[in-house]
């Protein structure tokens, strides 16, 4: 089981996530573990813990080795003049207590707060909830305005089987792709990606790779 971490630890995490360091960047250098970093992460989101100013700060010892390879790039694109940076972070999403440590799990979607990534999976037997986990999951996303896309292979999220409360929360709207189509352009280019027709490239390459 993890140790908990000290109070030199902590701030030497939030150092780090103030420079926008990588999680496991973070876990590494400071000798915690990348789920304590998340934790942290999580009640900075909270305001328990608040960020130092990135210019004053100073990490771990030889954490300035790294800092040149693990930089969060999307930080960095989203402190460019003229490019809109939210006034506040999304909070993050209790999912349950750590089985290892006892402490609380968040799910931390908002890349802003210097999460690694933003990423959750869910796994589990047939049976085992998943979906209703899901659907927990969006519901709050929902509460927050933030827009989901479900790509609903086993019908788990028809229409006329989701629950009235989960329709109620989240106001879904159902596409029949197979049916109806999708007005989807792989060539697309949006204009807050600055790397837009690299991406495009290599996202129509690695389609046709795949046909």
């Amino acid at each position: 089981m993890p140790k908990r971490i000290s109070k030199q630890q902590r701030q030497a995490v939030l150092n780090m996530l103030a420079k926008g360091e990588y999680r496991d960047t973070i876990a590494a250098a400071v000798g915690v573990t990348p789920g304590q970093v998340s934790a942290i992460a999580a009640h900075v989101t909270m305001g328990t813990y608040t960020l130092p100013p990135p210019d004053e700060e100073e990490g771990p010892e030889g954490a300035g080795e790294v800092r040149s390879t693990s930089i969060n790039l999307l930080r960095q694109l989203r402190r460019l003049e003229g490019t809109h940076r939210p006034q506040r972070y999304l909070p993050p999403i209790f999912l349950g207590a750590d089985a290892e440590t006892g402490e609380d799990a968040f799910w931390n979607p908002d890349p802003d707060t210097g999460a690694a990534n933003p990423h959750v999976l869910v796994l589990g037997e047939s049976g085992f909830g998943k979906t209703y986990t899901i659907s927990c999951l969006l519901g709050e996303l929902a509460q927050h305005g933030i827009l989901s896309i479900v790509f609903d292979y086993g019908q788990g999220f028809a229409l006329n089987s989701l629950p009235s409360e989960f329709v109620a929360a989240t106001k879904p709207r159902e596409i029949l792709a197979g049916r109806d189509g999708i007005d989807i352009n792989p060539l697309q280019i949006f204009p807050s990606d600055v790397l837009g027709p690299l991406n495009v490239a290599q996202r129509v390459a690695d389609t046709f790779a795949r046909v």
